[in-house]
């Protein structure tokens, strides 16, 4: 999102995000932060793909497009693609995966089976933080991984699994609240 608060018709606003008012940039960019490929946000593309659109969504459509401009030769390099869940979806992951792409990204709820490997996100929401279950797509090799943090985040992967363990140092709020009570604060 590129901040802007005057008159034009392109300007958009997102509630909740960091920068609110301004022009929705769609990015491709390196991992090091270069720009590879961009497309400014109009509402209706002119460049829209109604078969994209269809088989995986209004959302992804213009991420495949982007890609599409890549230019064939730099293709055959081994790109992995990092996206959140506005973009990520089983439809989109497989279909990256037998272009030749690594993805992961976190999904939402509403675009996982119904009956899918993964227990149900209200039963989850229970456990303790840092708890975490995987699981694997057979049909599709896609990997899920769902984890308790502040709340439930729930990603998918083309590429990546899941390592041993390791424990971190976090801060938490209900510890605190635990060893001093609700009402006072430690002297940090």
């Amino acid at each position: 999102m590129v901040k802007y608060f005057g008159r034009h018709s392109c300007k958009q606003f997102i509630r909740g995000k960091p920068i609110r008012f301004g022009y929705k940039v769609w990015c491709l960019n390196t991992k090091d932060g270069y720009l590879v490929n961009f497309e400014l946000y109009q509402g209706k593309s002119p460049k829209s793909n109604t078969v994209y659109e269809q088989l995986f969504g209004k959302a992804a459509s213009p991420l495949l497009a982007l890609i599409d401009e890549i230019p064939t030769e730099k293709r055959q390099l081994n790109y992995s693609l990092y996206m959140d869940n506005l973009f990520s979806g089983k439809n989109l992951h497989s279909f990256l995966k037998y272009c030749g792409y690594s993805a992961i990204g976190t999904i939402r709820e509403n675009r996982i089976q119904k009956d899918g490997p993964l227990q149900n996100k209200k039963i989850f929401a229970k456990k303790e933080r840092g708890y975490f279950e995987t699981a694997m797509d057979k049909n599709d090799g896609l990997l899920y991984v769902r984890w308790m943090d502040n709340a439930v985040v729930t990603m998918i992967s083309t590429s990546c699994g899941t390592k041993e363990i390791s424990h971190v140092k976090r801060y938490s709020q209900q510890k605190i609240n635990k060893y001093f009570g609700s009402k006072t604060k430690p002297n940090c």
